[in-house]
């Protein structure tokens, strides 16, 4: 995976998200209010709604390599 610090983060973008006291995960950002939606791309798992304040967004994904070497821009 390929994300970049320097790029702002738009609803809708998936980028490279902190979540206080649990770590770093990719997910799709949606911003609104005060409000994050963290969208996961597997369908089995649920949406997570967070204050902005519990969460830091560190960066914008741009390219992504899954296990089969396939190249996918996002």
């Amino acid at each position: 995976m390929l994300f970049s610090p320097d790029l702002e983060v738009q609803s809708g973008d998936i980028a490279v998200v902190e979540v206080d006291e649990e770590g770093l995960t990719v997910k799709q950002v949606f911003l609104r209010g005060n409000l994050v939606v963290l969208q996961p791309r597997n369908s089995r798992y649920e949406p997570r709604i967070l204050e902005r304040e519990e969460v830091s967004i560190r960066g914008k994904v741009l390219l992504v390599l899954n296990y089969l070497n396939h190249l996918r821009r996002v």
